[in-house]
């Protein structure tokens, strides 16, 4: 890997220092961190950037945990390693920042991520014990108002119902990740499962939770709620 940097450092006459900075934390679960170093020749605008993964197995960044961690090792949910190289070789005048980086990037400070993964750990806890009103409080209020605390209720109601039937614990639940939202004040949760047995569900209805006996579970990404419904879509 060293010969090969410095092979293109040296086909781009790049002799300065790299920033070094980092493509964040998506997965704060996943065991991985990164590393973004970015060498640039101010005068030809010439890039080279290199892109080292801690704690990761023998997967791709993005490419998700296609065999069992014992046979590949974990994989890194941080990134879309092919988002960051098309973004690289399409923004050839990219500033100091990672390509990937969005030029004006929403992040949580450490307090307000904290926050939100209690609150998503205790609407968690909610539905496991089958306390609807305590999900209901822990809800978005504007969603809640604009479904209704009827239909609201319903939701979950057939949440609990499926949590119950797949026989899911506190083991069962980890965030794979948190994208703040434009408003700065609500962002969108993913929440992984696991299943323990099959959750059939009936067609029509929307699928909360999909999957098979072992299969990973993703509920749908909500603005400013834990595990709650998405504004956009009609509640099953």
């Amino acid at each position: 890997m060293d010969e090969s940097l410095q092979l293109l450092l040296k086909a781009n006459a790049i002799t300065s220092d790299p920033e070094v900075s980092t493509l964040g934390d998506k997965d704060a679960n996943d065991g991985c961190t990164n590393e973004v170093r970015l060498w640039r020749d101010a005068k030809s605008g010439h890039r080279v950037m290199l892109v080292t993964v801690q704690g990761s197995g023998h997967v791709v960044p993005g490419g998700g945990q296609y065999l069992p961690k014992a046979v590949i090792g974990p994989a890194c949910n941080d990134f879309d390693h092919a988002e960051v190289m098309w973004n690289f070789f399409r923004n050839p005048g990219a500033g100091s920042a990672p390509a990937s980086t969005p030029a004006n990037p929403l992040a949580l400070d450490a307090a307000s991520e904290m926050a939100l993964r209690d609150r998503v750990a205790t609407m968690y806890a909610a539905m496991l014990a089958g306390d609807t009103a305590k999900c209901i409080e822990l809800s978005d209020p504007k969603v809640v108002q604009e479904k209704g605390r009827d239909k609201t209720e319903q939701f979950f109601k057939a949440v609990i119902g499926l949590v119950k039937f797949g026989k899911l614990g506190p083991e069962d639940r980890k965030i794979a990740s948190i994208t703040p939202l434009e408003d700065g004040k609500s962002a969108r949760v993913e929440i992984v499962v696991t299943l323990r047995q099959a959750v059939a569900i009936q067609p029509g209805a929307r699928r909360q939770l999909e999957g098979r006996t072992g299969d990973s579970a993703r509920n749908e990404r909500v603005p400013g709620c834990a595990l709650c419904e998405d504004p956009a879509a009609p509640m099953g």
